[in-house]
């Protein structure tokens, strides 16, 4: 484990959205030994049920995901939690694709595959810039409401 993983992820509440099984589990593991606290859904229909439930502090998400598309369940997603940031994860890589998620609300796409420490410093990054606690910020500042 190197020492940006380790631990670095205390105290941020991560949603992860992604259909692919073997995906979800690499990465809801690799969360977890970060610190994170992690809730796992493999479609839109299990994240609306975690967010009524649990308040994640930030929110990864595959775009394409049967029945319902990462687009439409961050709209879901923000409807509950408006300032929750929000990662799309996805195999769809081009400049419009970015564009388009960037556009629909996500604050970061990245493209699978993905190795753990890009994802541990994407969710990072963003818990730090939500004031999320974290290794080096250990008080936790909530999100400003709407």
């Amino acid at each position: 484990m190197t020492e940006m993983s380790s631990n670095s992820l205390l105290g941020v509440r991560v949603l992860l959205v992604e259909a692919d099984e073997d995906t979800r589990e690499l990465f809801a593991m690799v969360l977890e030994e970060a610190g994170a606290d992690v809730r796992t859904a493999l479609d839109a229909t299990e994240a609306r049920r975690a967010i009524g439930q649990w308040s994640p502090s930030l929110v990864v998400s595959d775009l394409a995901m049967p029945m319902t598309d990462g687009f439409t369940l961050l709209r879901d997603v923000r409807s509950v939690h408006p300032r929750v940031p929000a990662i799309a994860v996805t195999g769809m890589g081009n400049a419009r694709d970015r564009e388009a998620a960037l556009a629909a609300g996500f604050q970061a796409h990245v493209t699978k595959p993905l190795d753990p420490e890009t994802l541990i410093g994407i969710v990072r990054q963003w818990a730090a810039r939500e004031g999320i606690a974290t290794r080096d910020d250990s008080a936790i500042r909530p999100s400003p409401l709407p």
